[in-house]
């Protein structure tokens, strides 16, 4: 596996999905685009849609309809936006022809490292960061403070794992599993957890974002 090996393998994808269906989008790099010298093959790619040539289309540069990447928070939602802006200023400063287009983050999660048990990720603390997060993107894109003209699409969350013991509900999970094997015939049984249960209602509340205070009574201390 070569960097031009894959930038062949892109450009091949891509033209296999425009010959299937015009309409389907492609895109990427899909990866965490930190520093050039740490995340060679995300700018290579980049740099391979903006002023390179497509392998199987000689006469033209390969496509690219949206730009995705990987930010996650190292603990703090706060990390994800900051990590997102300067990525972004860096593609508008290198690519300044690639600051209209699409964005996704398709990996916004709190805290690398699925499997990392954490007490947080059992119960609501873990619901109410993914809908911080959220409100926080939200209120970026209300005050224009994406730089350049980039069009923020998606934000989404790499959770689809499946815990195993003993951390049945500290890891990134939806779902608590627990496996019951010594019954015949052995069974799995899955408990929501509650950040399931937030993801499920915000699909659901529309495209408005309703004002909110939050307030926290004095603690007097002696």
């Amino acid at each position: 596996f070569t960097l031009k090996g894959f930038l062949n393998y892109y450009d091949a994808c891509s033209n296999g999905l425009r010959i299937a269906d015009l309409n389907l989008k492609f895109g990427g790099p899909g990866a965490s685009c930190r520093l050039t010298n740490f995340s060679t093959i995300c700018w290579a790619m980049l740099q391979h849609c903006y002023n390179g040539t497509d392998f199987f289309n000689r006469t033209s540069r390969p496509r690219l309809d949206f730009i995705s990447f990987h930010k996650k928070g190292d603990g703090l939602s706060s990390n994800i936006i900051q990590s997102e802006i300067e990525t972004l200023k860096y593609i508008k400063e290198r690519y300044p022809e690639f600051q209209d287009k699409i964005i996704f983050n398709d990996e916004g999660d709190p805290l690398k490292g699925w499997n990392k048990p954490e007490t947080w990720r059992a119960d609501c603390h873990y619901a109410a960061m993914v809908a911080k997060v959220i409100a926080e993107h939200q209120n970026l894109l209300v005050n224009h403070l994406i730089p350049g003209n980039f069009d923020y699409h998606l934000l989404s969350n790499d959770n689809g794992f499946l815990n195993y013991s003993p951390h049945f509900f500290t890891q990134r999970t939806l779902l608590a599993r627990f496996q019951i094997n010594n019954t015949h015939p052995s069974a799995t049984e899955f408990i929501r957890k509650p950040v399931m249960n937030t993801m499920a209602l915000l699909s659901i509340v529309g495209d408005s974002q309703l004002q909110h205070v939050v307030s926290y009574p004095k603690i007097s201390s002696t």
